[in-house]
């Protein structure tokens, strides 16, 4: 019963972070416009901390669903009790590190 519930909110957690990271053309270009403001370097160096420990630690799907759930809570805590660039800024950190890594995940969550 729960994995029909998780599916669709997992589903929607895909769905809004394709569509909320924009198109990309070439991911070497989008890596040299990496902009951070100097208040938002350390929740930016938190995003790519995370993606490192799930890449690392997430073995099943289940363990990958629950991590990017996880992160996603975060990034909501993050803009709620800081500032919605804060937030960003943890996101972003999060897809660079997937896309610099190479993984597939990236890909798949974020496009080319």
């Amino acid at each position: 019963m729960n994995r029909i519930l998780i599916l669709p909110v997992v589903f929607i957690l895909f769905t809004t972070v394709a569509c909320g990271s924009g198109t990309q053309k070439n991911k070497d270009a989008a890596m040299e416009d990496v902009v951070v403001e100097k208040r938002d370097s350390a929740v930016y160096m938190l995003g790519r901390s995370h993606a490192r420990r799930m890449l690392e630690q997430c073995t099943t799907t289940d363990m990958l669903r629950n991590e990017l759930l996880d992160i996603r809570a975060r990034e909501s805590l993050i803009r709620s009790r800081m500032y919605p660039e804060a937030g960003q800024a943890y996101i972003q950190g999060f897809r660079h590190y997937l896309q610099e890594s190479g993984d597939t995940l990236a890909v798949t969550l974020f496009g080319e």
